[in-house]
């Protein structure tokens, strides 16, 4: 499975966010960084975030934890 996984970048330090990833996937390929609006309208899209607890959800439009100014970390997750 391939995800493009967001964090919000003031839950993480690149480091902690490197370590929450290597639990759950096999691969990861840490894509940049940047606002969530900028993000999500990408060709890519969103399809999980990591929360500031390390639990991934799936982004849908009921649950979403960011605002559009957010700025977070995208990776290419891969399993």
């Amino acid at each position: 499975m391939h995800y493009q996984l967001v964090a919000k970048a003031a839950d993480f330090t690149p480091e902690e966010l490197q370590k929450q990833a290597s639990v759950h996937f096999d691969n990861f390929e840490f894509k940049g960084i940047g606002r969530y609006k900028d993000v999500i309208s990408s060709p890519q899209g969103v399809y999980a975030y990591i929360s500031s607890d390390g639990q991934i959800y799936y982004v849908t439009d009921v649950r979403c934890p960011f605002e559009p100014d957010d700025v977070v970390y995208v990776m290419d997750c891969h399993n």
